[in-house]
């Protein structure tokens, strides 16, 4: 089983993308990556590659004509470093791409205690309710929370807010995100039942 990488309750230790790329090295701890597909709707994944596995998978996979934003945490050890919370990411590839979007969707993942579910908040409520009700009737195999009461991802200046219409934030538990890194099917219905309701 894919040991996923824990996030502890502590403070961030950069409190902006400017102090983060001060102290650490792209291309060798961290790399940008963005396909931008003149989409009306993009996909965020602000804390993906080890900082939280299976966020930049599950976008990848559902693939299709939509904008990516990939932030991906590569160092050997200690990812979670590059944890920037969503409301203070401001990274410029991502605000740009944000301000551009009308509908956004931002992956991301938490440990839990043990939990096989999904959290859904943010701050386009009406697409936050429908994507809620499919993943429920979707048959995943894994709860839905909606309204997402600890991530409820409203901030105004969280990154999946700054889109025009404002956006969708997935919160994935550990059990959901070692799903997607070792069930190839799983992940493939996954990222189908997203990209229908897109």
């Amino acid at each position: 089983m894919t040991l996923l990488y824990s996030l502890p309750v502590v403070a961030d230790q950069y409190s902006s993308f400017e102090e983060l790329a001060l102290n650490e090295t792209e291309g060798i701890d961290y790399k940008v990556i963005v396909k931008d597909q003149n989409s009306s709707i993009s996909l965020f994944a602000v804390h993906g590659g080890k900082i939280e596995p299976g966020t930049s998978e599950l976008i990848t996979e559902i693939g299709g004509p939509y904008n990516q934003y990939h932030f991906m945490g590569q160092k050997e050890i200690n990812n979670f470093s590059l944890h920037i919370t969503s409301s203070r990411f401001n990274e410029p590839l991502a605000l740009e791409l944000a301000k551009k979007s009308k509908k956004c969707l931002a992956f991301h993942g938490y440990i839990g205690k043990g939990e096989n579910a999904v959290c859904i908040g943010g701050g386009n409520t009406s697409l936050a309710e429908s994507v809620a009700m499919t993943l429920t009737q979707s048959g995943l195999g894994f709860d839905v929370i909606y309204p997402c009461q600890r991530y409820p991802g409203l901030h105004p200046q969280n990154i999946v807010n700054r889109c025009i219409e404002q956006g969708v934030q997935i919160e994935m538990s550990g059990e959901v995100r070692t799903r997607i890194l070792k069930d190839k099917k799983f992940l493939k219905q996954f990222a189908k039942v997203l990209r229908n309701i897109l």
